[in-house]
């Protein structure tokens, strides 16, 4: 092989190392952007179920009700419940999706 078709080879070869590396690199951001996604809406999800019955307890003392012994103590563990919930959510989602 001469000297010239050497140097073509050499840059051909540099030059897929580089298109694979930046495939690599893309493929991986997009697998990421959708992890991150799902578990966005998976938070959001099991959060909103929780702040949904809030608001419904909530609505109910705003239009005039009273709330029973036992939705009073519900409307607090699901206040502690749903505060623990977006806690946890953030911390794993800083920790495992996004370190």
């Amino acid at each position: 092989m001469t000297e010239s078709a050497n140097r073509r080879r050499t840059i051909v070869d540099k030059a897929r190392g580089l298109a694979g590396e930046a495939v690599s690199e893309v493929g991986g951001r997009l697998v990421g952007d959708w992890i991150e996604y799902g578990y966005d809406q998976a938070s959001h999800l099991s959060t909103g179920l929780v702040g949904r019955r809030i608001d419904d307890l909530n609505q109910k003392v705003r239009s005039g009700g009273k709330l029973t012994v036992q939705e009073q103590y519900l409307l607090t563990v699901l206040g502690d419940i749903k505060s623990e919930m977006e806690r946890e959510l953030r911390y794993n989602l800083e920790k495992y999706v996004r370190p």
